[in-house]
């Protein structure tokens, strides 16, 4: 249900652009996300979270790029 939800709020292009939020908890967000409705072209914006200085934003990306990988292939 959520990810439905997600679907109709946000579109991936959206969700990227909140990846740049100064917020890390939107960032954080953004990351989950994109977990199940991002695909291969988001994996540069998501690289770059991958230095972010919130470890839960960089954990989250990180698993938000193996999510993607492992979907995807």
């Amino acid at each position: 249900y959520w990810v439905d939800r997600v679907r109709e709020l946000y579109s991936p292009a959206t969700l990227e652009r909140l990846l740049a939020s100064n917020q890390p908890d939107t960032r954080r967000a953004a990351t989950w996300a994109l977990r199940y409705l991002g695909t291969e072209c988001h994996y540069r914006p998501l690289g770059i979270l991958l230095r972010d200085d919130s470890r839960s934003v960089r954990t989250s990306a990180d698993e938000a790029r193996r999510a993607i990988c492992y979907r995807t292939q």
